[in-house]
């Protein structure tokens, strides 16, 4: 449509002023630059008639859309101006297996006040670099199930205007995101979410994962935990909410990959979550399978009822008697 002449133009205009139709909102692949577009207007038929386009309905639900049977030909993706007068319910799988798309414009004329599902939305889309998601409204979404997973290439994601309130499934989310090394989820609130399973999984790159408002209230079962952190051997700081530290339902390979004996994360907890380590040292303990430096752990003293006694756990502020810190 951006490489339209004026002629064709205004042919569009008079074909509307001779027989107005009512808007359809729709997606056409454009051969000429490879683009998907999507449009809210009354042109389509005009779309459908030229062999230069591929003309597409929108999905709805969990239905595959259409056109993921060329996901491999667009290499660009454009929401025109007309199309931010529309209110998908679904993106489901919208740019799913996109594995040359390298571009996504007008994402501002995307409204997502009504979308429900956002699963497997930007699935293996290898080679996106980068991702503006700030106007997204996601008060309606309730899966967000491998939403980026197999996005190697994106350096950062800032999803920090999430309003993730009503989302049950975080499943595989950030899955293979192997070129991630900084990511907002600030204002994620996962008090209704029953799955976590592998959603950081192999995130090879990431430094640095701050999950302190993170609820896991609705887990029940060790699947839903699974592999949360595994394969993130890059991490150097990792923070956790009380619900995550406190959780029962970690598995052993939970944190499998992270940290080494000579080089552990720190971890970050409240103290009051007491985590039971399988090992401790002066260097490291072990939790969950990866290795760690816990910023409450410290060696310490304590003094009561006539008694010296020498400590090294996160309990020195609950103990009785007169507490030493150690040199």
């Amino acid at each position: 449509m951006r490489k339209i002449s004026l002629f064709i133009m205004m042919l569009m205009l008079l074909m509307g002023a001779a027989g107005a139709r009512a808007a359809e909102a729709y997606a056409y692949y454009e051969y000429d630059d490879s683009s998907l577009n999507f449009s809210y207007d009354n042109n389509k038929s005009y779309y459908s008639k030229s062999s230069d386009y591929v003309v597409f309905s929108l999905n709805t639900g969990t239905n595959t859309p259409a056109w993921n049977s060329i996901a491999s030909w667009i290499e660009c993706v454009y929401f025109n101006s007309s199309f931010a007068s529309y209110k998908p319910t679904s993106c489901y799988k919208w740019f799913s297996g996109m594995s040359n798309l390298e571009e996504m414009n007008g994402m501002s004329n995307l409204n997502t006040s009504n979308v429900t599902r956002m699963d497997n939305m930007f699935y293996n889309c290898s080679k996106l670099t980068s991702l503006s998601l700030t106007t997204f409204n996601t008060q309606n979404v309730t899966s967000i199930y491998a939403m980026f997973a197999g996005c190697s290439k994106l350096t950062s994601l800032n999803l920090g205007s999430f309003n993730t309130a009503k989302v049950t499934n975080m499943e595989r989310v950030f899955e293979n995101c192997s070129g991630l090394t900084s990511l907002n989820l600030s204002s994620f609130n996962t008090s209704n979410v029953t799955n976590f399973y592998s959603m950081f999984y192999r995130c090879s790159s990431l430094t640095k994962l701050d999950l302190s408002s993170f609820s896991v209230a609705k887990i029940s079962s060790t699947s839903g935990l699974s592999s949360f952190f595994s394969g993130c051997n890059a991490l150097k700081t990792l923070t956790l909410s009380s619900s995550l530290a406190s959780c029962s339902y970690f598995t052993e390979s939970s944190c499998s990959g992270i940290g080494s004996t000579s080089s552990p994360c720190t971890l970050n907890y409240p103290t009051s979550a007491h985590l039971s380590f399988s090992t401790i040292t002066a260097d490291y303990v072990v939790w969950k399978g990866g290795y760690f430096k816990s910023s409450n752990m410290k060696p310490y003293a304590v003094y009561y009822n006539n008694v010296l006694s020498f400590y090294y756990d996160d309990y020195s502020s609950s103990r009785s008697g007169y507490v030493y810190d150690l040199n």
